[in-house]
């Protein structure tokens, strides 16, 4: 997220442009962040397909009654 308060946001840069160490750290807070949606997206398409399997299963049983 971007500072939205313009003076903060000069004062952080002038800051920041002069430390390579921040430009490390921030490339890597987005990567973490990037990481866990996709974990998450994973995790929720392995959810659905799982419970899509069981609910075909369930479907195929009462057929079979």
């Amino acid at each position: 997220m971007t500072q939205p308060a313009p003076k903060v946001r000069e004062l952080l840069h002038a800051d920041n442009a002069s430390n390579p160490d921040s430009l490390t750290i921030a490339s890597q807070v987005v990567v973490i962040h990037f990481q866990t949606v996709v974990e998450a997206n994973h995790y929720w398409n392995e959810s659905s397909n799982h419970q899509k399997h069981h609910q075909k299963a369930r479907v195929n049983a009462i057929k079979l009654a």
